[in-house]
């Protein structure tokens, strides 16, 4: 995570928690 300093590391972050939080929200709503 601390590596990728050159490709926008913000970017990705949220990227990753937006993914995150709707992999969370889905398993909620299935479950």
């Amino acid at each position: 995570m601390l590596k990728q300093k050159t490709n926008g590391p913000l970017r990705v972050q949220i990227l990753n928690w937006a993914i995150h939080q709707n992999q969370v929200g889905i398993a909620k709503f299935v479950s």
